[in-house]
């Protein structure tokens, strides 16, 4: 796994932006099962009967594990049921997405516009990980679902940030640089540091800091899982929100990376929109 890349200052300037804000933090639940997962011989009675008794928070990942991106053949009905297909570790990835879009959604009125959308990012970037080799489902699923989480800081932050945030996203490097100079910060280090906050893995921390960087620009540990994000987020611009790459030189260069990276050709591509249209139906 690789050290955390975050420049220092950045995250120190993040830091003093958001202080003050209502910033999601990870519940007692995630720190609990985090901690249990952590013993040579974890109980998995207990953790299972902690998510029991957070009803809304259990709720929340039974609908993320029944989606079709799962592509379980059952329906699952108990946290119970869900850690026998899963096992504990795939179980806290889920109980990490439930908790996460649970807080977003309550920490900001209309949130759940973007929560979604996260998500969806998320559900790409995990199907294509259950085709490429060395790269985790979890991993790609979480670093989609957490990528735009700074955003909400961001939105809170700035009146005009709402207006900023809808006309440019599908510039990735233009983008930041707007961030930048009409903010002083960005949303990625902002979502940097909300990953960090909920302990979530260094490679994934990352590659939400580097959402936004060109592929060739990033340490090779992480291309592969920021590389399954960037076709995500081309996935969820294109069929969510009818955005296009096709007359956007910055758009196109990030998904053309992306497809070489993960040697994904335009009919791999067709074939990944079907999966993911289905997935989200």
């Amino acid at each position: 796994m690789s050290n955390l890349v975050a420049d220092p200052a950045e995250v120190k300037n993040a830091t003093a932006h958001i202080k003050g804000l209502q910033v999601p933090s990870p519940p007692a639940l995630l720190l609990s099962i985090s901690n249990e997962l952590a013993q040579s011989e974890p109980d998995k009675k207990k953790i299972i009967a902690q998510i029991n008794e957070d009803i809304a928070l259990s709720g929340k990942i039974l609908q993320i594990i029944n989606s079709p991106a799962y592509g379980l053949r059952n329906k699952v009905k108990s946290v119970d049921h869900a850690t026998n297909l899963l096992g504990l570790p795939r179980l806290k990835t889920q109980v990490i997405a439930g908790a996460l879009r649970y807080a977003l959604e309550r920490s900001l009125p209309g949130f759940e516009a973007i929560s979604e959308y996260s998500h969806c990012v998320g559900v790409a970037a995990q199907l294509i990980a259950k085709n490429t080799e060395d790269l985790s489902e979890e991993d790609a699923y979480i670093t989609g679902l957490f990528h735009d989480a700074g955003t909400m800081m961001m939105l809170q932050l700035f009146a005009d940030y709402n207006d900023v945030y809808s006309q440019n996203r599908s510039q990735p490097f233009s983008f930041i640089e707007l961030e930048k100079a009409n903010y002083s910060v960005t949303h990625p280090v902002i979502g940097f540091m909300l990953g960090y906050r909920w302990k979530l893995a260094n490679d994934v921390c990352n590659a939400i800091y580097c959402s936004h960087y060109h592929l060739a620009d990033v340490d090779e540990s992480i291309q592969l899982l920021l590389a399954s994000v960037h076709i995500g987020i081309h996935l969820a611009n294109e069929n969510i929100l009818g955005l296009t790459c096709e007359e956007d030189e910055e758009c196109y260069a990030i998904l053309s990376d992306a497809m070489k990276k993960l040697n994904i050709d335009e009919d791999a591509l067709d074939k990944l929109t079907e999966d993911f249209n289905e997935a989200i139906a």
